[in-house]
Order: C-alpha cells, then sequence, then structure tokens
C-alpha cells in the first residue's frame, strides 16, 4: 500500500532510501496491528486497524514531509541568498582591498611630498623670522636715531627761540647801519685778490671772522636793498 501511494510523490532522496521509507511505512502498520493485539490481550478492549487509518498515516507523513520539505527549501533559500551576499561582499573587498592598496602608495607619495612642503615652509618661515629680526634691529637702530634727532632738534629749536630775539635785534641794527657808503668804502677790500675767508684764516682767526663778516653784510645789503621795494 505504501508503494502505491509513495512511489509518485516525490522525496528529494535516492531511490534506495525512498524504498527504505516504503518499507519502514509497512514496518510501523505491522508494529501498530502487533500493538492492538497485545492492547486487547492485556485490557480485554478491541482496538481496530483499519486502512483508513494507515492511509491517514501516510497522509500524515506525507503533509509533514511537505512541511519540512518547505521549511528547509526556505532555509536553503535563505543560506544561497546568504552565500551570494558574502561571495558579492568577497568581491567587493578584493576590490577594495586593492583600491586601499592604490590609495595607500598615493598617501605615501603625498605624505612625502607635504613632508617636503612643510620642511620648504618651516625654512623659508626661519628664514623670514631671521630678516624680520634683522629688519627690526635696523627698526630700532633707526628709531633710536629718529629719537635722537627729535631731541637735538627740539634742543635746537629752544636755543634758535632763545636767540631769536637778539638775531631779530641785530638783523634791525644791520639795516639801520650798513648804508650804501658803507658799502662802497669796503669794495676796495673786497676786491682785493687775498681778501678770502682761507687766506684769513691763515693769518688769524680774528681775521678771518671778520674777514667773513664784512663780505656778509655786503651780500646782505645789497639782497635787501632789492628786496625792501618789494615789502613796501
Amino acid at each position: 500500500v505504501a508503494q502505491h501511494f509513495l512511489v509518485s510523490y516525490h522525496i528529494e532522496c535516492t531511490d534506495e532510501v525512498k524504498q527504505s521509507v516504503v518499507n519502514t511505512m509497512g514496518t510501523f502498520q505491522d508494529i501498530v496491528a502487533e500493538k492492538c493485539v497485545e492492547y486487547f490481550q492485556r485490557y480485554r478492549r478491541r482496538t481496530f486497524l483499519t486502512p483508513k487509518s494507515y492511509l491517514s498515516f501516510i497522509g500524515g507523513y506525507k503533509a509533514i514531509y511537505k512541511e519540512k520539505f518547505a521549511n528547509v527549501g526556505s532555509l536553503s533559500e535563505r543560506m544561497r541568498t546568504g552565500l551570494a551576499k558574502l561571495m558579492e561582499a568577497e568581491v567587493s573587498v578584493n576590490q577594495l582591498s586593492k583600491e586601499l592598496v592604490m590609495k595607500e602608495t598615493d598617501l605615501a607619495v603625498a605624505s612625502k611630498k607635504a613632508d617636503e612642503v612643510l620642511l620648504e615652509v618651516t625654512m623659508k618661515a626661519q628664514a623670514a623670522e631671521k630678516v624680520k629680526m634683522q629688519v627690526q634691529k635696523v627698526k630700532d637702530k633707526a628709531q633710536t636715531i629718529v629719537d635722537d634727532i627729535a631731541v637735538d632738534k627740539a634742543a635746537a629749536e629752544d636755543k634758535l627761540e632763545a636767540a631769536r630775539p637778539a638775531l631779530e635785534e641785530a638783523e634791525a641794527a644791520l639795516q639801520d647801519s650798513i648804508t650804501g657808503e658803507t658799502v662802497e668804502l669796503l669794495e676796495p677790500y673786497l676786491d682785493m685778490e687775498d681778501y678770502d675767508l682761507e687766506t684769513a684764516k691763515k693769518v688769524c682767526g680774528n681775521v678771518a671772522g671778520l674777514c667773513s663778516w664784512t663780505q656778509a653784510m655786503a651780500y646782505f645789503y645789497g639782497i635787501n636793498k632789492e628786496v625792501l621795494p618789494l615789502k613796501v
């Protein structure tokens, strides 16, 4: 009976295994029949084993097998999908590994260039700092000179301001005392070849001062003579 109902039923196994299943079905049927006789002998209650119950047993086996086979098929499909994903991941990892090697090479080159640029920038920064320090020294020195000049200028201006009244008084006196007649009297001396500052210095310092003063007064008179009309 089992051979008849299971011969056309697909079971994922070899023919030998399938035949063993058929034989096992018959064996179970015989065991159940024996147990029914033992049950009657022990309890004096009869239990019948009918062809319908045997067919129900075979149908239950087929239903359970179908359910378990579907469950195993689902697990198998999930496993195949997982394996496919793992294979894809392996391919991606291999590709990424190759790209990583290339990137590491590029990174090493870029790192070397960066180190070279950093070294060059550091050297230039040090050179610039050195130049900056030198410029600062020159600037400080120049500032010191400017400060000294400012002090000297202020002192000179103070002296000039203090001497201004005397200078103005002397200038007024010279305008009043120097006349054309005085300049005419000086002209013979002024026209002499040896009447100059260098020759006067050889004679005497006072003479040199007198020589310089008379020449300046004559020159001042000539300029003042031209300027006075313009002032009016």
